[in-house]
């Protein structure tokens, strides 16, 4: 008797997910058997051979995927451990790196597609640090591989929700400090310098902003 290998959000692959997602969305022939083949790691001919009762009882157990994963705003991991290896979860923006961050920023102008490489630029392998001593590319792939769905998507929106707060305090700080430098300096040039900086600062906070909607409607509608 087969069963279903994944049988709820918290032990289902990022990758697993992922392949879920593309069969629903394509509209494949006989939706509900791709999935079922995916959840049990077996071929279509596999479940389309069974009994109609067995099929029944595999859906039951598949349906789980029919209610919302369990997204907190605040993160409630420290550590991630996959196959022995402990990964320090980075929540404080302000110790990040410069490439941590600059790659971060590259990525999630894709986020869907780099999704995985978005986990990888804060859960870090314990005592190193970002991409040093290990090759942040492949530990995506372990993550796309072993890391439990609802761990990477809670991860992932309170990711995406703490750069959007952190970059919109620094952006208050520093409007605030070019407003005030507008009323005591009277060169042309330097006020154009200004408007272009707060100009600048403004798109960066709506490419921010835009990133958390669409991670919340990806989490809510995928």
């Amino acid at each position: 008797m087969m069963d279903i290998k994944y049988k709820g959000w918290n032990s289902l692959p990022v990758g697993k997910y992922e392949k879920i997602k593309e069969i629903i969305r394509t509209e494949q022939e006989n939706t509900d058997i791709e999935v079922l083949a995916v959840l049990c790691e077996c071929g279509v001919d596999d479940i389309l051979n069974m009994p109609v009762s067995e099929v029944m009882r595999l859906k039951r157990e598949a349906a789980y995927l029919n209610t919302p994963l369990n997204i907190k705003e605040r993160l409630k991991y420290e550590t991630i451990v996959i196959d022995g290896i402990k990964y320090k979860v980075h929540t404080n923006f302000k110790d990040i790196t410069t490439a941590q961050y600059l790659d971060f920023q590259t990525f999630y102008k894709e986020f869907e597609k780099n999704y995985c490489n978005i986990l990888a630029c804060f859960i870090i392998p314990e005592g190193h640090i970002y991409n040093d001593g290990y090759d942040a590319l492949e530990t995506a792939e372990v993550f796309r591989e072993k890391m439990p769905v609802e761990v990477a998507e809670n991860a992932c929106f309170f990711f995406a929700w703490r750069s959007r707060t952190s970059l919109l305090k620094g952006i208050r700080r520093l409007i605030l400090k070019t407003a005030m430098m507008e009323l005591t300096e009277k060169d042309p040039q330097i006020k154009e310098s200004l408007a272009r900086t707060r100009k600048l600062l403004m798109q960066q906070n709506n490419d921010i902003d835009g990133l958390a909607k669409s991670m919340r409607s990806l989490i809510l509608n995928g």
